[in-house]
């Protein structure tokens, strides 16, 4: 019985993981990827929700301002993994597009082992182990 419940459970966690990253997006759930923003600042900020991503692209400067404590800077370089993503979620207010909200888990530096949400437009896709 207990074998059974496993793999029901097993395999509603693999469909929910699909489920997560509709064909929008550029990348899928488990791919790895680099951080890095701008060539003017590569620094890329990693918010605790994607709620908050979006509203600081969307927002005011005073608006911006009190919801950077939720935010960590974070060093251009920083390794991570993707765990989910919203396809087009976030309309920078000063530029014409929009760009997808990618939840990721960092793997090394300071914050390894955090979790959070960055535009799409601050990861790179990498190949390392």
């Amino acid at each position: 019985m207990r074998r059974i419940v496993a793999a029901v459970l097993w395999i509603a966690f693999v469909v929910a993981l699909t489920a997560v990253s509709p064909a929008d997006c550029r990348m899928r759930p488990h791919e790895k990827v680099a951080l890095l923003g701008g060539m003017d600042d590569p620094e890329v900020f990693v918010w605790d929700s994607r709620f908050r991503l979006a509203a600081y692209q969307t927002g005011t400067y005073d608006a911006a301002k009190a919801l950077l404590p939720h935010a960590l800077v974070i060093p251009p370089g920083t390794r991570a993994i993707v765990i989910a993503c919203v396809p087009n979620f976030v309309h920078p207010r000063y530029r014409g597009f929009t760009d997808d909200a990618f939840g990721i888990l960092m793997l090394n530096g300071k914050y390894r082992g955090r979790s959070g949400w960055v535009m799409g437009q601050d990861i790179r896709r990498m190949h390392f182990r």
